[in-house]
């Protein structure tokens, strides 16, 4: 089945710099108090954003034509992927098998 790493948007962050531990722009108002992507990774409000907008996308035959297409699971990355923490390349492909690697036990978790 299906599962996406969900990664939310850190201070200082860009596609070359994972940012900070700290929260910011839309992420940082989806749970009041909730100011870190650590706390992020456990708050019941945050999750449930991301599971409702997952539901939204799997219901939306446009974009997710069968139930094979459609998302099951999902965690949310301590950080997000940049080119210095290796999971981008320079021209901003993602490294699919190193990001398997660097982050097999939360994979393993989702499956």
């Amino acid at each position: 089945y299906n599962v996406a790493l969900a990664t939310l948007h850190a201070v200082d962050a860009n596609d070359e710099r994972p940012g900070t531990n700290d929260l910011d722009g839309p992420a940082l108002q989806m749970s009041p108090g909730c100011k870190t992507i650590s706390a992020a990774m456990e708050d019941e409000k945050v999750i449930q954003q991301i599971t409702n907008a997952i539901k939204a996308t799997n219901n939306n035959g446009q974009v997710v034509p069968s139930n094979a297409a459609k998302v099951q699971k999902f965690t949310i990355l301590p950080r997000d992927f940049s080119i210095e923490t290796g999971e981008l390349t320079p021209t901003f492909k993602t490294k699919r098998g190193f990001i398997y690697e660097k982050h097999e036990k939360m994979f393993d978790k989702m499956y």
